[in-house]
C-alpha cells in the first residue's frame, strides 16, 4: 500500500526530519511504501503553491495516509488531510509490539 506521510512542511513550526524517517521506517516495517515528500524541497526554494501541487499529486496517487504526532499541529497538514477525506483516502495506524514507536 502506497501511503503519504502527512505532518509540518519544511521551514515551518513542528517539522522535525527524524519524525518524518521514523514514520517511513514504521510503514516500511509494516510492509507499506512510504511517500514522504518531506525532504524534496526546501521552504526558500519553493513557494507554497509548487508544494501543494506536488503534494495533491502525490497524496491522490495514494492508498493511504499516515499522520505524523505533529500533523495535529500543523497548517500545512490540512489541506492532505482535507483531499484524503474528499477522495475516501483513509487514515493508516500502524503500532508495533515491542517498540518505542
Amino acid at each position: 500500500m502506497r501511503v503519504f506521510i502527512v505532518g509540518p512542511l519544511p521551514g515551518t513550526e513542528g517539522y522535525d526530519p527524524e519524525e518524518y524517517l521514523m514514520a517511513e521506517k514504521r510503514l516500511t516495517c509494516a510492509g507499506h511504501f512510504p511517500i514522504n515528500l518531506a525532504g524534496m524541497y526546501e521552504k526558500t526554494a519553493d513557494d507554497f503553491k509548487k508544494i501543494a501541487k506536488r503534494q495533491i499529486e502525490k497524496l491522490i496517487d495514494s492508498d493511504g495516509i499516515y499522520l505524523l504526532e505533529s500533523a495535529n499541529e500543523s497548517n500545512g497538514a490540512t489541506l492532505p488531510r482535507l483531499i484524503a477525506a474528499a477522495c475516501g483516502i483513509s487514515e493508516i495506524t500502524i503500532k508495533l509490539l515491542g517498540s518505542k514507536w
